[in-house]
Protein backbone atom coordinates (compact mmCIF):
# COMPACT_ATOMS: atom_id res chain seq x y z
CA UNK A 1 0.00 0.00 0.00
CA UNK A 2 1.85 2.88 -1.20
CA UNK A 3 1.26 6.33 0.82
CA UNK A 4 1.18 8.10 -2.46
CA UNK A 5 -2.46 6.22 -3.23
CA UNK A 6 -5.88 6.55 -2.59
CA UNK A 7 -6.11 3.57 -1.02
CA UNK A 8 -3.83 4.47 1.75
CA UNK A 9 -5.61 8.01 2.06
CA UNK A 10 -8.80 6.32 2.94
CA UNK A 11 -6.88 3.67 5.26
CA UNK A 12 -5.06 6.01 7.42
CA UNK A 13 -8.58 7.97 7.76
CA UNK A 14 -9.99 4.99 9.16
CA UNK A 15 -7.48 3.61 11.22
CA UNK A 16 -7.12 7.38 13.02
CA UNK A 17 -10.50 7.14 13.63
CA UNK A 18 -10.99 3.96 15.17
CA UNK A 19 -7.85 4.91 17.04
CA UNK A 20 -9.47 8.16 18.60
CA UNK A 21 -12.73 6.06 19.89
CA UNK A 22 -10.96 2.88 20.58
CA UNK A 23 -9.98 2.75 24.37
CA UNK A 24 -6.29 2.53 24.64
CA UNK A 25 -5.54 -1.08 24.88
CA UNK A 26 -8.20 -2.07 21.83
CA UNK A 27 -6.87 0.94 19.65
CA UNK A 28 -3.10 -0.41 20.24
CA UNK A 29 -4.26 -3.87 19.33
CA UNK A 30 -5.88 -2.76 16.38
CA UNK A 31 -2.97 -0.53 15.38
CA UNK A 32 -0.95 -3.96 15.10
CA UNK A 33 -3.66 -5.68 13.35
CA UNK A 34 -3.87 -2.94 10.54
CA UNK A 35 -0.34 -2.16 10.28
CA UNK A 36 -0.13 -6.02 9.47
CA UNK A 37 -3.03 -5.80 6.69
CA UNK A 38 -0.84 -2.66 5.15
CA UNK A 39 2.32 -4.62 4.70
CA UNK A 40 0.44 -7.96 3.62
CA UNK A 41 -1.69 -5.66 1.18
CA UNK A 42 1.63 -5.50 -1.59
CA UNK A 43 1.50 -9.21 -1.23
CA UNK A 44 0.08 -11.39 1.58
CA UNK A 45 2.72 -14.56 1.78
CA UNK A 46 5.45 -11.60 2.31
CA UNK A 47 3.30 -11.72 6.05
CA UNK A 48 4.64 -14.98 7.16
CA UNK A 49 8.26 -13.75 6.63
CA UNK A 50 7.74 -10.46 8.63
CA UNK A 51 6.07 -12.42 11.25
CA UNK A 52 8.58 -14.94 11.73
CA UNK A 53 11.25 -12.10 12.40
CA UNK A 54 8.92 -10.61 15.22
CA UNK A 55 7.96 -13.89 16.79
CA UNK A 56 11.72 -15.13 17.16
CA UNK A 57 12.96 -11.58 18.20
CA UNK A 58 10.21 -11.50 20.89
CA UNK A 59 10.86 -14.47 22.83
CA UNK A 60 14.57 -14.33 22.61
CA UNK A 61 13.99 -10.98 23.81
CA UNK A 62 12.39 -12.73 26.73
CA UNK A 63 15.01 -15.31 27.21
CA UNK A 64 17.99 -13.10 27.16
CA UNK A 65 18.09 -11.73 30.90
CA UNK A 66 18.03 -15.75 32.51
CA UNK A 67 19.89 -17.24 30.07
CA UNK A 68 22.96 -18.90 30.99
CA UNK A 69 24.55 -18.93 27.40
CA UNK A 70 22.74 -15.52 26.20
CA UNK A 71 25.40 -14.85 22.77
CA UNK A 72 23.80 -18.32 21.83
CA UNK A 73 20.23 -16.93 22.40
CA UNK A 74 20.93 -13.77 20.43
CA UNK A 75 22.63 -15.49 17.64
CA UNK A 76 19.48 -17.20 17.20
CA UNK A 77 17.86 -13.41 16.30
CA UNK A 78 20.98 -12.51 14.28
CA UNK A 79 21.00 -15.57 12.52
CA UNK A 80 17.42 -15.55 11.22
CA UNK A 81 17.07 -11.75 10.53
CA UNK A 82 20.94 -11.83 8.31
CA UNK A 83 19.93 -15.32 6.85
CA UNK A 84 16.08 -13.72 5.84
CA UNK A 85 17.74 -11.08 4.40
CA UNK A 86 20.64 -12.81 3.09
CA UNK A 87 18.42 -15.65 1.12
CA UNK A 88 16.06 -13.07 -0.53
CA UNK A 89 18.30 -10.13 -1.30
CA UNK A 90 21.72 -11.85 -1.57
CA UNK A 91 21.23 -15.09 -2.91
CA UNK A 92 21.51 -14.36 -6.59
CA UNK A 93 24.19 -11.58 -6.25
CA UNK A 94 26.36 -14.60 -4.44
CA UNK A 95 25.33 -17.16 -7.40
CA UNK A 96 26.33 -14.86 -9.73
CA UNK A 97 29.57 -14.11 -8.28
CA UNK A 98 30.66 -17.39 -7.98
CA UNK A 99 29.60 -18.20 -11.78
CA UNK A 100 31.77 -15.73 -12.35
CA UNK A 101 34.87 -16.72 -10.26
CA UNK A 102 34.18 -20.44 -12.21
CA UNK A 103 34.71 -18.39 -15.37
CA UNK A 104 37.58 -16.70 -14.57
CA UNK A 105 39.93 -19.59 -14.09
CA UNK A 106 38.20 -21.55 -17.10
CA UNK A 107 36.04 -23.91 -15.09
CA UNK A 108 32.52 -24.80 -16.24
CA UNK A 109 29.62 -23.47 -14.14
CA UNK A 110 26.26 -24.34 -14.64
CA UNK A 111 24.39 -22.17 -11.84
CA UNK A 112 20.64 -21.61 -12.13
CA UNK A 113 19.73 -18.30 -10.51
CA UNK A 114 16.83 -18.25 -8.00
CA UNK A 115 15.14 -14.86 -9.02
CA UNK A 116 13.01 -14.23 -5.69
CA UNK A 117 10.83 -11.11 -5.29
CA UNK A 118 12.00 -9.54 -2.24
CA UNK A 119 10.23 -8.84 0.61
CA UNK A 120 9.09 -5.33 0.88
CA UNK A 121 10.96 -3.21 3.81
CA UNK A 122 12.94 -6.22 5.27
CA UNK A 123 15.94 -4.77 5.00
CA UNK A 124 14.44 -2.18 7.48
CA UNK A 125 12.44 -4.45 10.03
CA UNK A 126 15.08 -6.86 10.54
CA UNK A 127 18.27 -4.29 11.52
CA UNK A 128 15.36 -2.84 13.67
CA UNK A 129 14.61 -6.06 15.10
CA UNK A 130 18.01 -6.84 15.33
CA UNK A 131 18.60 -3.49 17.23
CA UNK A 132 16.20 -4.68 19.81
CA UNK A 133 17.64 -8.11 20.78
CA UNK A 134 21.23 -6.51 21.16
CA UNK A 135 20.23 -3.91 23.23
CA UNK A 136 18.58 -6.21 25.75
CA UNK A 137 21.54 -8.58 25.33
CA UNK A 138 24.22 -5.31 26.50
CA UNK A 139 21.66 -4.83 29.36
CA UNK A 140 20.54 -1.45 27.56
CA UNK A 141 17.42 -1.82 27.44
CA UNK A 142 14.55 -4.25 29.52
CA UNK A 143 12.41 -6.77 26.95
CA UNK A 144 9.13 -6.24 26.60
CA UNK A 145 7.09 -8.76 28.12
CA UNK A 146 3.50 -7.24 26.54
CA UNK A 147 3.74 -8.54 22.83
CA UNK A 148 1.12 -5.95 21.75
CA UNK A 149 3.54 -3.29 22.63
CA UNK A 150 6.53 -5.42 21.53
CA UNK A 151 4.47 -5.73 18.12
CA UNK A 152 3.33 -2.11 17.94
CA UNK A 153 6.51 -1.21 18.01
CA UNK A 154 8.25 -3.88 15.65
CA UNK A 155 5.17 -3.48 12.89
CA UNK A 156 3.77 0.13 12.98
CA UNK A 157 3.03 0.78 9.53
CA UNK A 158 4.36 4.68 9.08
CA UNK A 159 7.63 3.54 9.21
CA UNK A 160 7.62 -0.15 8.52
CA UNK A 161 8.76 -0.50 4.56
CA UNK A 162 10.85 2.58 4.52
CA UNK A 163 11.99 3.49 7.55
CA UNK A 164 13.28 5.58 9.46
CA UNK A 165 14.78 2.53 11.51
CA UNK A 166 13.02 3.02 14.98
CA UNK A 167 14.97 2.24 18.67
CA UNK A 168 13.14 0.23 21.36
CA UNK A 169 14.28 2.78 23.74
CA UNK A 170 13.21 5.44 21.98
CA UNK A 171 9.77 4.23 20.91
CA UNK A 172 8.27 1.76 23.70
CA UNK A 173 8.29 4.56 25.99
CA UNK A 174 6.32 6.20 24.06
CA UNK A 175 3.42 3.31 24.58
CA UNK A 176 1.25 3.86 27.61
CA UNK A 177 0.81 0.21 29.83
CA UNK A 178 -2.65 -1.24 29.31
CA UNK A 179 -3.66 0.23 32.66
CA UNK A 180 -3.68 3.83 31.60
CA UNK A 181 -6.70 3.13 29.81
CA UNK A 182 -8.11 6.33 29.25
CA UNK A 183 -5.01 8.31 29.78
CA UNK A 184 -4.82 8.07 25.63
CA UNK A 185 -2.72 11.40 25.22
CA UNK A 186 -5.41 13.89 23.33
CA UNK A 187 -3.80 15.31 19.49
CA UNK A 188 -2.72 18.85 20.27
CA UNK A 189 -3.01 22.12 18.19
CA UNK A 190 1.05 21.27 17.77
CA UNK A 191 0.39 18.08 17.00
CA UNK A 192 -1.98 18.79 14.14
CA UNK A 193 0.16 21.16 13.01
CA UNK A 194 3.10 18.99 12.71
CA UNK A 195 2.11 16.17 11.25
CA UNK A 196 -0.06 18.76 8.60
CA UNK A 197 3.26 20.43 7.67
CA UNK A 198 4.90 16.50 7.56
CA UNK A 199 2.64 15.14 5.52
CA UNK A 200 2.25 18.25 2.91
CA UNK A 201 5.63 18.35 2.75
CA UNK A 202 6.47 14.89 2.12
CA UNK A 203 4.01 14.62 -0.63
CA UNK A 204 5.39 17.48 -2.04
CA UNK A 205 8.90 16.40 -2.53
CA UNK A 206 7.53 12.99 -3.49
CA UNK A 207 5.33 13.87 -6.08
CA UNK A 208 6.61 17.25 -7.67
CA UNK A 209 10.09 17.24 -6.95
CA UNK A 210 10.91 13.51 -6.97
CA UNK A 211 8.72 11.85 -9.47
CA UNK A 212 9.19 14.94 -12.13
CA UNK A 213 13.24 14.37 -11.16
CA UNK A 214 12.66 11.00 -11.87
CA UNK A 215 11.59 11.34 -15.80
CA UNK A 216 14.82 13.02 -16.56
CA UNK A 217 16.97 10.93 -14.15
CA UNK A 218 15.23 7.50 -15.76
CA UNK A 219 16.13 9.36 -19.30
CA UNK A 220 19.70 10.14 -18.34
CA UNK A 221 20.62 6.97 -16.94
CA UNK A 222 18.49 4.60 -19.77
CA UNK A 223 20.48 6.25 -22.27
CA UNK A 224 23.92 4.78 -23.75
CA UNK A 225 25.91 7.13 -21.93
CA UNK A 226 28.53 7.29 -25.02
CA UNK A 227 25.79 9.31 -26.86
CA UNK A 228 25.01 11.80 -23.91
CA UNK A 229 26.75 14.71 -24.17
CA UNK A 230 28.86 16.22 -20.82
CA UNK A 231 26.20 18.39 -19.91
CA UNK A 232 23.18 15.77 -20.26
CA UNK A 233 25.31 13.38 -18.40
CA UNK A 234 26.14 16.14 -15.37
CA UNK A 235 22.66 17.06 -15.62
CA UNK A 236 21.33 13.25 -14.98
CA UNK A 237 23.26 12.93 -12.11
CA UNK A 238 21.67 16.14 -10.77
CA UNK A 239 18.10 15.22 -11.51
CA UNK A 240 18.77 11.85 -9.69
CA UNK A 241 20.17 13.47 -6.72
CA UNK A 242 17.12 15.50 -6.47
CA UNK A 243 14.80 12.49 -7.43
CA UNK A 244 16.93 10.16 -4.07
CA UNK A 245 15.87 13.60 -1.88
CA UNK A 246 12.84 13.98 -2.70
CA UNK A 247 12.07 10.51 -2.71
CA UNK A 248 13.37 9.22 0.36
CA UNK A 249 12.97 12.70 2.50
CA UNK A 250 9.54 12.48 1.44
CA UNK A 251 8.96 9.48 2.64
CA UNK A 252 10.31 9.81 5.85
CA UNK A 253 8.38 13.19 6.30
CA UNK A 254 5.31 11.36 5.28
CA UNK A 255 6.14 8.55 7.65
CA UNK A 256 6.80 11.01 11.03
CA UNK A 257 3.27 12.81 10.19
CA UNK A 258 1.64 10.04 9.95
CA UNK A 259 3.08 8.63 13.36
CA UNK A 260 2.23 12.01 14.78
CA UNK A 261 -1.21 12.01 13.99
CA UNK A 262 -1.33 8.51 16.53
CA UNK A 263 0.74 10.81 18.83
CA UNK A 264 3.66 8.91 18.64
CA UNK A 265 7.50 10.67 17.60
CA UNK A 266 9.62 8.83 14.99
CA UNK A 267 13.23 10.07 14.49
CA UNK A 268 14.66 12.06 12.09
CA UNK A 269 15.85 11.03 9.21
CA UNK A 270 17.53 14.22 7.23
CA UNK A 271 18.55 17.28 7.92
CA UNK A 272 19.54 19.46 4.67
CA UNK A 273 22.08 16.77 3.45
CA UNK A 274 22.95 18.82 0.60
CA UNK A 275 23.88 21.53 2.70
CA UNK A 276 26.87 19.04 4.42
CA UNK A 277 29.97 20.38 5.38
CA UNK A 278 31.90 17.27 4.09
CA UNK A 279 31.17 13.45 3.40
CA UNK A 280 31.49 13.00 7.14
CA UNK A 281 28.62 15.57 8.01
CA UNK A 282 26.78 14.50 4.71
CA UNK A 283 26.10 11.07 6.87
CA UNK A 284 25.40 12.46 9.69
CA UNK A 285 22.67 14.60 7.80
CA UNK A 286 21.54 12.21 5.11
CA UNK A 287 19.35 8.62 6.42
CA UNK A 288 20.44 9.58 9.98
CA UNK A 289 18.79 6.72 11.45
CA UNK A 290 20.76 4.18 9.27
CA UNK A 291 23.46 5.82 10.08
CA UNK A 292 23.43 5.83 13.62
CA UNK A 293 22.56 2.06 13.55
CA UNK A 294 25.68 0.86 11.99
CA UNK A 295 27.52 4.03 14.06
CA UNK A 296 26.10 1.85 17.49
CA UNK A 297 26.28 -2.00 16.02
CA UNK A 298 29.45 -2.12 14.04
CA UNK A 299 31.34 1.12 13.80
CA UNK A 300 31.92 1.56 18.20
CA UNK A 301 31.68 -1.97 18.53
CA UNK A 302 34.82 -2.01 16.02
CA UNK A 303 37.00 0.03 18.01
CA UNK A 304 35.40 3.16 16.27
CA UNK A 305 38.14 5.77 16.57
CA UNK A 306 39.46 4.45 19.89
CA UNK A 307 42.30 2.59 18.42
CA UNK A 308 45.25 3.49 15.74
CA UNK A 309 44.93 5.27 13.02
CA UNK A 310 45.38 2.79 10.88
CA UNK A 311 42.70 0.42 12.45
CA UNK A 312 40.12 3.40 12.74
CA UNK A 313 40.50 3.80 8.78
CA UNK A 314 40.06 -0.42 8.26
CA UNK A 315 36.81 0.23 10.71
CA UNK A 316 35.54 2.98 8.20
CA UNK A 317 36.26 1.37 5.58
CA UNK A 318 34.05 -1.85 6.77
CA UNK A 319 31.10 0.13 7.97
CA UNK A 320 31.01 1.93 4.61
CA UNK A 321 31.38 -1.30 2.37
CA UNK A 322 28.52 -3.13 4.92
CA UNK A 323 26.51 0.30 4.37
CA UNK A 324 26.65 -0.39 0.48
CA UNK A 325 26.25 -3.84 0.53
CA UNK A 326 23.20 -2.96 2.70
CA UNK A 327 21.47 -0.94 -0.25
CA UNK A 328 21.52 -3.48 -2.79
CA UNK A 329 22.81 -6.72 -4.56
CA UNK A 330 25.15 -5.75 -6.88
CA UNK A 331 29.18 -4.29 -7.48
CA UNK A 332 27.67 -0.82 -7.98
CA UNK A 333 26.27 -0.46 -4.53
CA UNK A 334 29.66 -1.88 -3.16
CA UNK A 335 31.92 0.60 -5.18
CA UNK A 336 29.73 3.46 -3.68
CA UNK A 337 30.29 2.53 0.03
CA UNK A 338 33.75 2.28 -0.91
CA UNK A 339 34.54 5.28 -2.83
CA UNK A 340 31.98 7.24 0.39
CA UNK A 341 34.81 5.55 2.82
CA UNK A 342 37.97 6.23 1.21
CA UNK A 343 36.62 9.96 0.55
CA UNK A 344 35.78 10.37 4.90
CA UNK A 345 39.17 8.86 5.26
CA UNK A 346 40.84 11.50 3.17
CA UNK A 347 39.04 14.43 4.39
CA UNK A 348 39.97 13.57 8.26
CA UNK A 349 43.23 13.13 6.98
CA UNK A 350 43.21 16.53 5.27
CA UNK A 351 41.36 18.44 7.58
CA UNK A 352 43.91 17.35 10.42
CA UNK A 353 46.30 19.33 8.66
CA UNK A 354 45.01 22.67 8.71
CA UNK A 355 46.65 24.69 11.06
CA UNK A 356 44.59 25.23 14.45
CA UNK A 357 45.13 29.09 14.30
CA UNK A 358 44.80 29.90 10.77
CA UNK A 359 41.26 31.75 10.40
CA UNK A 360 41.50 32.78 7.01
CA UNK A 361 42.33 29.06 5.84
CA UNK A 362 39.88 27.89 8.20
CA UNK A 363 36.87 30.34 6.38
CA UNK A 364 38.07 29.39 3.42
CA UNK A 365 37.53 25.47 3.64
CA UNK A 366 34.17 26.09 5.32
CA UNK A 367 33.11 28.69 2.28
CA UNK A 368 34.20 25.72 0.39
CA UNK A 369 33.25 22.55 2.09
CA UNK A 370 29.44 22.95 1.15
CA UNK A 371 29.48 23.15 -2.79
CA UNK A 372 32.22 20.62 -3.10
CA UNK A 373 30.89 18.24 -1.07
CA UNK A 374 27.73 18.28 -3.00
CA UNK A 375 29.68 18.16 -6.37
CA UNK A 376 31.76 14.62 -5.07
CA UNK A 377 27.88 13.24 -3.61
CA UNK A 378 26.52 14.34 -6.87
CA UNK A 379 29.66 12.06 -8.97
CA UNK A 380 29.08 8.98 -6.49
CA UNK A 381 25.52 8.94 -7.48
CA UNK A 382 26.73 7.27 -10.31
CA UNK A 383 27.21 4.00 -9.18
CA UNK A 384 24.62 3.98 -6.69
CA UNK A 385 22.01 4.52 -9.91
CA UNK A 386 24.15 2.43 -12.69
CA UNK A 387 23.36 -0.71 -14.00
CA UNK A 388 26.40 -2.46 -13.48
CA UNK A 389 29.97 -1.39 -13.07
CA UNK A 390 30.78 -1.15 -16.79
CA UNK A 391 27.53 1.15 -17.10
CA UNK A 392 29.13 3.55 -14.59
CA UNK A 393 31.90 3.85 -15.63
CA UNK A 394 31.04 4.79 -19.04
CA UNK A 395 28.50 7.08 -17.40
CA UNK A 396 31.45 8.84 -15.53
CA UNK A 397 33.27 9.06 -18.55
CA UNK A 398 30.69 11.29 -20.43
CA UNK A 399 30.33 13.45 -17.32
CA UNK A 400 34.10 14.02 -17.57
CA UNK A 401 34.62 14.13 -21.38
CA UNK A 402 34.16 17.97 -22.32
CA UNK A 403 34.50 17.10 -26.31
CA UNK A 404 31.27 16.95 -28.83
CA UNK A 405 28.99 14.46 -28.58
CA UNK A 406 26.30 14.06 -30.13
CA UNK A 407 23.49 14.13 -27.81
CA UNK A 408 21.39 11.01 -28.21
CA UNK A 409 18.19 12.55 -28.73
CA UNK A 410 17.79 12.67 -25.31
CA UNK A 411 16.06 16.25 -24.34
CA UNK A 412 15.34 17.66 -20.58
CA UNK A 413 11.69 19.01 -20.36
CA UNK A 414 10.25 22.03 -18.78
CA UNK A 415 8.33 20.18 -15.87
CA UNK A 416 11.49 18.58 -15.31
CA UNK A 417 13.52 21.59 -14.56
CA UNK A 418 10.94 23.08 -12.98
CA UNK A 419 11.81 20.28 -10.19
CA UNK A 420 15.12 21.79 -10.12
CA UNK A 421 13.65 24.82 -9.33
CA UNK A 422 11.11 23.68 -6.46
CA UNK A 423 13.77 21.53 -5.37
CA UNK A 424 15.83 24.93 -4.70
CA UNK A 425 13.16 26.90 -3.34
CA UNK A 426 12.39 23.92 -0.88
CA UNK A 427 15.85 24.23 0.63
CA UNK A 428 15.62 27.81 0.61
CA UNK A 429 12.87 28.01 2.82
CA UNK A 430 14.78 25.47 4.91
CA UNK A 431 17.53 27.55 5.50
CA UNK A 432 15.26 30.45 6.04
CA UNK A 433 13.35 28.45 8.80
CA UNK A 434 16.32 28.08 10.72
CA UNK A 435 16.98 31.62 11.30
CA UNK A 436 13.47 32.82 12.52
CA UNK A 437 12.59 32.48 15.81
CA UNK A 438 9.80 30.51 17.70
CA UNK A 439 7.13 32.90 16.97
CA UNK A 440 7.59 33.33 13.63
CA UNK A 441 8.22 30.15 12.78
CA UNK A 442 4.55 29.04 13.42
CA UNK A 443 3.67 31.62 10.83
CA UNK A 444 6.19 30.13 8.62
CA UNK A 445 5.14 26.54 8.96
CA UNK A 446 1.42 26.78 8.37
CA UNK A 447 2.15 28.98 5.34
CA UNK A 448 4.87 26.25 4.27
CA UNK A 449 2.38 23.73 4.14
CA UNK A 450 -0.46 25.76 2.63
CA UNK A 451 2.18 26.10 0.10
CA UNK A 452 2.98 22.81 -0.33
CA UNK A 453 -0.40 21.31 -0.34
CA UNK A 454 -1.74 23.95 -3.14
CA UNK A 455 1.40 23.15 -5.52
CA UNK A 456 0.67 19.45 -5.04
CA UNK A 457 -2.94 19.76 -6.11
CA UNK A 458 -2.26 22.59 -9.31
CA UNK A 459 0.88 20.52 -10.78
CA UNK A 460 0.30 17.09 -10.25
CA UNK A 461 2.91 14.68 -11.22
CA UNK A 462 3.08 11.08 -12.34
CA UNK A 463 3.19 8.68 -9.16
CA UNK A 464 6.21 6.00 -9.16
CA UNK A 465 7.32 3.80 -6.52
CA UNK A 466 8.98 4.94 -3.54
CA UNK A 467 13.00 4.22 -4.62
CA UNK A 468 13.92 2.40 -1.17
CA UNK A 469 10.96 0.16 -1.44
CA UNK A 470 14.04 -2.05 -3.89
CA UNK A 471 16.12 -2.13 -0.31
Amino acid sequence: MSFISTVFLAFLAIVYTLWRVLPYAAAKRMLCVASCIFYAYWFPPFLAIFLTSGVIDYYVSLKLPTARRPKLVLSMSIIVNLGLLGFFKYSDFLIGAWHDALASVGLPSDVQFLHLVLPIGISFYTFQSMSYTIDVYRGRLKPCDNPVDFFLFFSFFPHLVAGPILRAAKFLPQIAPDSDVGKKRSLSDEDLRFAIYRLSRGYFLKVLVADNAAIAANAAFGADPGSLTSLQAWLGALFFAVQIFGDFAGYSDIAIGAARLFGYRIPENFNNPYFSFGIENFWRRWHMSLTSWFRDYFYIPLGGNRVSPLRTKINVMIVFLLSGFWHGANWTFLVWGALHGIAVTIEKHLLRHIPVNHEKLKRLVLFLSVPVTFLVVLVLWVPFRSLNVEHMWHYWAAMFDFGQRSGGGIQFHAVEFASLLLFAGYFAVQVAREQLGPAWLERVVVTEALGYFALTLLMPGKPTDFIYFQF
